[in-house]
């Protein structure tokens, strides 16, 4: 949200017609249009700065929670991503049959992140009936935790940093 907000405030400066404001010697005017084009300017490294942090180091925690609501209304898939910080992420693949209610896709969640994670790494277990959280163990890494893709239907997941 935050750099939706930033990116939508820069454009509406930079697309804005030149402010025209006239004195004796026309400095105002000067100084407002040399301002604006070192903007456009700096506006790449700018991206670049804010950017650059999200995408190389990602955001990770030593514990998430998958908060699921609504059950399902259709067979599908929910594909997570959980990415232990400078290693290779790890796709857990999730089948959740149409019928399947809140609480019961939550323990189908915890069921298979058990089976595909190792073991050693991560302890996970279910919170509150429709929440799952995801724990790092020991000296394993902090990680990032993403929801790929889903195709389960009525189902909502949201995942927060614990």
């Amino acid at each position: 949200l935050f750099f939706a907000l930033f990116f939508a405030l820069v454009y509406l400066f930079l697309s804005s017609p030149g402010e025209v404001v006239v004195d004796k010697n026309d400095g105002i005017t000067n100084v407002i249009n040399k301002s604006r084009e070192q903007m456009k300017k700096l506006l790449p490294l700018i991206v670049i700065l804010f950017a650059a942090p999200s995408l190389c180091f990602g955001d990770t925690s030593n514990k998430w929670r998958i908060e699921v609501s609504g059950g399902a209304n259709s067979d599908g898939e929910m594909i997570f991503s959980l990415t232990p910080k400078d290693s290779e992420g790890i796709s857990i693949r999730v089948t959740v049959k149409d019928g399947t209610g809140e609480n019961r896709v939550a323990k189908t969640i915890r069921n298979a992140f058990k089976e595909q994670l190792p073991k050693d790494h991560y302890k996970v277990e279910v919170d509150d009936g429709e929440d799952v959280l995801v724990k790092k163990k020991g000296d394993a890494k902090n990680f990032g935790l993403t929801l790929v893709s889903s195709s389960v239907s009525n189902t909502e997941i949201e995942i927060e940093k614990e």
